[in-house]
């Protein structure tokens, strides 16, 4: 169980790590060489069984960054803080599916197994300080939005979602802020 544990933990990060190149390269932007991983303790397992993840790439879509349309009149209270001239956060960010069993209860009562894809964001701090790290996630329809809040240590790697309270919708927005590093938007595929 340890290896397939390491073996699901070291696939992650090479589909991130290859993920955020190919942004960068696409993009246009200078690379930076690629931050040491490290492996945080494995969470203990729930009582509901989980498959083996099917790890399946998703290249997030770039959005127009918040600074080039203008600001939604809203008061200074419900504004959240963001910096459109600072740094770029120096994080590497992807989102990705994978397939998750789990027993729910069907029409007549019973416990019954099921699967489904689940998307969440992979995030890793590339810098040498913990971040704060703020996730907004936008229904660009209906303007509904849902938020968690973590902090990412120095080097560190999270995978974040429905768990923390997003509701991780294709077609949503997604914001990451974090004080004094410009946000990162991008679109949940």
């Amino acid at each position: 169980m340890a290896k397939h544990d390491d073996l699901h933990i070291t696939l992650t990060l090479l589909v991130g790590v290859a993920i955020a190149c190919g942004a960068l390269y696409w993009s246009g932007k200078k690379t930076t060489p690629a931050p040491v991983a490290s492996v945080s303790p494995v969470a203990p397992h729930s009582a509901a069984p989980i498959a083996p993840p099917i790890i399946k790439p998703v290249v997030a879509q770039p959005v127009e960054r918040a600074s080039d349309r203008p600001a939604p009149e809203t008061s200074a209270e419900d504004a959240p803080a963001s910096n459109y001239d600072g740094p770029d956060l120096p994080v590497v960010f992807a989102f990705s599916e994978r397939a998750v069993y789990t027993t729910e209860e069907d029409s007549d009562g019973k416990m019954i197994n099921v699967s489904k894809r689940v998307k969440e964001g992979i995030i890793s701090n590339s810098s040498d300080k913990p971040l704060t790290v703020t996730a907004t996630e936008v229904n660009i329809a209906t303007q509904e939005t849902s938020q968690t809040q973590f902090v990412l240590g120095a080097g560190t790697q999270k995978h974040f979602g429905s768990d923390q309270g997003l509701k991780m919708i294709s077609g949503d927005q997604m914001t990451l802020r974090s004080p004094t590093y410009r946000e990162s938007v991008q679109q949940i595929p």
